[in-house]
């Protein structure tokens, strides 16, 4: 659809009921402010495993907001655990969503860098497969979203990473592999369990349910909000680029930084897309029913390099503990080698989005009038105050 506009988008969702799960993580939040207050979708099931504890969570994470979100009556909570059989959701409920459901956006996930690949599969792969079981009986499904990582293709080398899919091998062989044995012959590839798990996902999801209509979306780093819900929206914890800033200034180690291949410092692409257009992206994507897979990332917003978010986000003292090097056999600082994109080349083709350039209204990925240098302070200030916070809590 060429030449969107704000009444084509805002009529379409107005006629749309959505199934969103994740909605109390921080992309989940915000496709929720988006899908409920801008464009006043017609229904919204949200699926969460307590009515009390997601209050609890939004009342921090997007305070002033949530009360009229809630109050509305487009909103439905839906209790369930994407780890059960139909999500564990009650039967009549479940026959009300599938009967109504038009779209659903499963934006829930494990991010942990930390688990096992049978836990990384059970938590982002086999519930994305329940998801799609289920999905596939709703009788009025226009859209199935699916919420996966760029970083799914982090076995790839640097360079250039298209928006489709790159073989492995037979995907069902590989997850009878996982769960008769605990891992996969092509896990040891991945940097780490998730992104594998995100990558065997797609092609299961694919290949599974062919006449599904799929669009993954791929995330790069997600970074804190522009503009809505409300600038710098979403926490620190959740936009792995300042916690890595403020990882690296509470405990640089040796500071030592591999710099990534044909560079002899940060020069590289540190990929990271605020929050509200990873939103604006998946919801424009499924305005126009588009099919397939889609990278979210810099080159849909400004692409930046590790240099440049070292010069904003650490002071003059932390700054003087970062040092790049060449020869990849001196040892590098823990974190590097913990979130490893710092080091890497990768540069994430969005051309599937170049359509929306020129969209404006809430879902406008335009940065007409905004202040990135003042986004940049902000951010800063984020990363000094979580600092401060970190070590006086250690003196406790």
């Amino acid at each position: 659809m060429e030449g969107l506009s704000r009444p084509d988008y805002i009529s379409f969702f107005q006629n749309q009921t959505v199934f969103l799960t994740g909605a109390t993580g921080g992309l989940g939040g915000c496709i929720l402010y988006k899908l409920a207050s801008e464009l006043q979708a017609r229904k919204i099931f949200v699926l969460c495993r307590s009515e009390s504890k997601a209050r609890a969570t939004w009342n921090k994470t997007m305070p002033r907001q949530i009360d009229s979100i809630l109050n509305s009556d487009r909103v439905k909570l839906v209790v369930g655990d994407i780890l059960k059989p139909n999500f564990g959701i009650a039967p009549d409920c479940l026959v009300e969503i599938a009967a109504k459901t038009t779209i659903v956006i499963h934006s829930a996930a494990n991010t942990s860098f930390s688990l096992s690949i049978r836990q990384a599969i059970d938590n982002n792969c086999m519930s994305t497969l329940y998801l799609a079981k289920m999905a596939s009986s709703f009788p009025k499904l226009r859209q199935f979203v699916q919420i996966s990582t760029a970083y799914c293709n982090s076995n790839r080398p640097d360079g250039i990473i298209e928006e489709k899919i790159y073989p492995l091998g037979d995907p069902e062989e590989e997850l009878k592999e996982i769960t008769t044995t605990g891992t996969s012959f092509h896990a040891s590839s991945f940097p780490w369990p998730y992104g594998y798990a995100k990558h065997l996902t797609e092609r299961l999801l694919f290949s599974r349910y062919p006449n599904l209509p799929v669009l993954i979306v791929r995330p790069t780093c997600i970074g804190p909000a522009m503009s809505q819900p409300f600038p710098l929206y979403g926490p620190i914890s959740a936009t792995p680029v300042e916690q890595c800033f403020k990882l690296l200034t509470l405990n640089p180690g040796t500071g030592i930084i591999h710099a990534a291949e044909g560079h002899k410092s940060g020069a590289n692409i540190f990929d990271e897309i605020p929050v509200d257009w990873v939103s604006n992206l998946i919801l424009l994507h499924a305005t126009t029913g588009t099919r397939g897979v889609v990278h979210a990332g810099a080159e849909s917003f400004v692409p930046r390099s590790f240099d440049h978010h070292v010069e904003t986000l650490l002071d003059d003292k932390a700054k003087k503990n970062i040092s790049f090097a060449a020869d990849k056999s001196m040892p590098q600082c823990f974190w590097a080698d913990f979130y490893k994109v710092i080091t890497r080349g990768w540069v994430f083709s969005t051309q599937a989005s170049d359509k929306f350039k020129d969209v404006v209204g809430p879902l406008s990925i335009s940065l007409k009038g905004l202040d990135l240098e003042e986004y940049d302070r902000g951010r800063r200030a984020r990363v000094q105050a979580e600092v401060a916070a970190s070590k006086r809590r250690a003196k406790l």
